[in-house]
Order: structure tokens, then sequence, then C-alpha cells
């Protein structure tokens, strides 16, 4: 049985947990990167925020420090806002060709929303509506009676579980069925003391340099690979550009009928693994993509002492917002620190700004990495999530020399299939690109060397 479920005023660091934990794809979430506030910093909107009842004790510290994040937003929104609006008013990018200022300054606004949420608090408001099955719902009960996911996130499952219960008669039975499918878990965040995270920043640090920790050692290992695979299923020895020439196929067109070719299903037995430093909401979009599994961390950085973020690169072009956000962390993490031993970690997580860094080791096939590539190498896509990619595929080209001219946005694939309009996001009716739908990047990647165009942008 499949249920849907609608939530409102939900934490953003409960809806990350959320889809950290849900194996599929498959809700729809607002989005706070058009969470405008007013023109003006007088004239926003008040914090909409959720927070844990176990924090409510000492809101005469919190409500402050909430109210100086929102305005801090604020700030950072109309400081990034101006300095976006003459970037691509002076541009080169197509796109903005023609564009009044008024409607350059729409997308410097909607640009500006995804930088500025560096200082929200995890805490600010979210809703959403996603399905699961039964099975699901229960390993989500279970775990959450062994993990501590923080206290929002546990009454929250308990709600959910509740409100199913009644219309399920096996319920007991299938929460015991899964108990013996699921390991047990021990809590370790009272076991980490200091040097112990210092060490594992340090260690994934190196880590992360190389970016491609895992998968075939050379070409040659992920052709045999790819090969036996096919070769188990159809009698038959691959070929590498019909194994190509299929992905482009299929990849440009849809993302759901990849396993109705045998070509593309040899593709489940190659496997990578990298390690990735990432933001909060960076890790929030990036997890979405369920069948790219994702591991972390919730409790290491919020255990550090010193403030432990990623600063943007746009708003660190800016002194005035580097400032802004800088000031922001110290202020959270000397409130984090004086509720540490009072409270969960995992509560207080909801306090700290979303540019907290997260240590991520996601791994994949290579089925599932390509559908995750080809929307996330598009240029459409959060600066930061796009930089990812491309560093990830830079990475996997050196390596595997196979797989060049594969790893590439959809755009790519439609262009050397001759599918018009190129972009999927361009106006059809429009084939000389004079009109365009406004979610095109702008930028005719297909024409080039894809990963060279991202370079140079």
């Amino acid at each position: 049985k499949l249920i849907v479920f609608s939530l409102y005023g939900l934490s953003r660091q409960a809806t990350t947990t959320l889809h950290y934990l849900l194996e599929h794809y498959n809700t729809s979430q607002s989005s706070d990167r058009y969470n405008y506030l007013g023109e003006k910093s007088d004239e926003g909107r008040k914090p909409r925020i959720s927070l844990p009842k176990s924090l409510m004790k000492f809101k005469d510290e919190i409500k402050p420090y909430v109210l100086k994040r929102w305005g801090d937003y604020q700030k950072l929104m109309n400081i990034l806002e101006n300095y976006i609006f003459e970037k691509i008013k002076n541009s080169k990018n197509p796109k903005y060709d023609g564009m009044d200022d008024e409607t350059l300054r729409k997308h410097a606004k909607k640009i500006s929303t995804q930088y500025a949420r560096v200082v929200f608090p995890a805490a600010s408001t979210s809703s959403l509506i996603f399905s699961l099955n039964i099975v699901e719902l229960a390993r989500l009960w279970i775990i959450t009676k062994r993990i501590n996911f923080g206290e929002e996130f546990t009454l929250l499952v308990e709600k959910m579980y509740n409100s199913v219960k009644p219309y399920i008669p096996n319920m007991k039975e299938i929460i015991e069925n899964e108990k013996k499918n699921i390991s047990s878990f021990k809590i370790i965040e009272d076991s980490l003391n200091e040097m112990d995270i210092e060490n594992y920043k340090k260690e994934f640090s190196e880590l992360s340099k190389k970016v491609l920790i895992d998968g075939p050692s050379n070409d040659e290992e992920l052709v045999k690979k790819l090969n036996m695979a096919y070769f188990v299923e159809t009698g038959k020895h691959l070929e590498i550009e019909k194994l190509k020439d299929e992905i482009k196929k299929f990849y440009s067109t849809s993302f759901g009928l990849q396993n109705v070719s045998p070509v593309l299903r040899c593709l489940e037995n190659v496997h990578f693994t990298f390690a990735e430093e990432m933001t909060q909401y960076e890790f929030e979009q990036s997890v979405r993509h369920r069948k790219v599994r994702h591991f972390t961390n919730f409790v290491a950085p919020a255990l550090s002492k010193e403030p432990d973020f990623i600063m943007p690169k746009l708003v660190s072009e800016i002194p005035e917002a580097r400032e802004i956000v800088e000031n922001a962390m110290k202020e959270a993490w000397m409130l984090k620190n004086s509720l540490v031993k009072k409270i969960s970690v995992m509560d207080i997580l909801s306090l700290i700004p979303r540019g907290i860094k997260y240590r991520v080791v996601k791994t994949s096939d290579l089925k599932n990495y390509l559908h995750e590539t080809i929307l996330r190498a598009c240029l459409n896509a959060q600066q930061e999530i796009n930089y990812h990619k491309y560093i990830e595929i830079q990475k996997l080209n050196e390596r595997y020399p196979s797989l060049k001219g594969i790893l590439s946005p959809r755009c790519v694939f439609r262009y050397e299939l001759g599918i018009n309009p190129y972009c999927p996001e361009m106006d059809p009716e429009n084939p000389n690109q004079k009109k365009r739908l406004g979610r095109w990047c702008g930028y005719p990647m297909w024409n080039k060397d894809w990963s060279q165009k991202v370079k140079e942008i």
C-alpha cells in the first residue's frame, strides 16, 4: 500500500533527514530559493521556524539569535542582488540579450536567494508532499527508535505511524518482520570527543581531495565489468560505441525507460564512490537522487568547537557579504557551545545556519549516476552542485577514457542526435532560439566540449 503525506511547517533539518532516509525520489517540496522577504530589510515577513520542544526552555537566548539571522538573510540577499545584477547585466550570456533592467533584476533576485540561505538556520520551515509504502514507514519508525535523529523528526515519524496504524491490521506483524531485517545501531554522539572530531575532519579533508575514492581500478577493468554483465544477459559481447549510442538515445528524452534495454542494464555492474564536502542546502538537493546513496555524519560538524562551514565563492567576492556570513557563523557556534551540554546535538542542529559543512560519501552504479549527471551537469543546476559534478566528471574521464562523451548534460546528447530544440527548456516553436523559455541556461553547451565550456564560464 502506498501512502501520501502532506506536511507543513517542517524544519529544513527534518526535511533533509527525511530525504536522507527515504529510498525513492518521491517528494515535492517548497523551495527556499524563491522565499522573498520584502523589497527592503524592514519589510520582510516574520521568521517562520520549527524548533523542537527541548529548545523552547532556552527561548530567551534563541529568539534574538533567530531574529538576527533572519535580518542577516535579508541584508545578504539585498547585497547579493545588486552585485549579481551588475554581473549579469555586463555578462556575455546570450540568455540576457535584450532584457530590460526590471527583468534582469528579477533574475538577480532569484539567484541571490540561493546564496543568502547560507545564513538561514536549518529550523526555517518548508512544506512537503511525499509518498512511501507501509514497509518503508515501518523501517523509519524502527530506525527512529534506535537512532537519535532529533526530537522533531522522531515526533514526525511517530505521528505518521499513528495516523496509518488504524488502517493496517497487520502493522504489528510488519514491524516485527522489519526488526529482523534491520541491524542494531549504537548512538555514538556521546562518545565522540574533540580529538575524534578533529581527526575525522582532517582525514576526510585528505580523502575529499581525491574526490573519486573507489571504482574500477582502470578503464580496462570498467569495460570488462560492463562486458561481463552484458554477456551474462545476452550471450553477446558488448561494443562500447553501441553502449554510448544507447545511452544518448535513452537519456536524451526520458528517465524512465533505461531498464528496458539490456545494454543499459549492464551499467548496474559498475559502481563509483566519491568523497565531497558540501553545505547543508547542497546536501538536501544532492540527496534527492535516491539511487545515488549518500552517507554523512550529522553530528561531527555540530560538535566542532570552532565554526565549521563553507563560504560560497560568490559571497566571498564581496567583503560586506563575507563579513555577514562570518559573524553569523561565530554567533551560531557561540550559542551552540553554550547549549551542547544541555540538550541533544541533533536538536541543536536546527539552530545552525545552512552553510554548515557536511562531509559526504556518495556511491552509485553507473546507470543511476548518469541519471544524476544529466541533471546536475546542466548549468541550470545550483552553482555549487554543478561545480561538484564538473569535478566528478573530470576525475572519471581521467581514469576511464571509455566514458568520455556520455558524462554530459542532456543538451549535448540531443544535439548529436539532431533532436530540436537541443535544450529541453528552449521554445520548440522558435528553433532559431531568438525567443527562449526562461530556464535555458543561455550557453550553447552542445557546440563544443562541455567540460571546457564549464571551465571558461
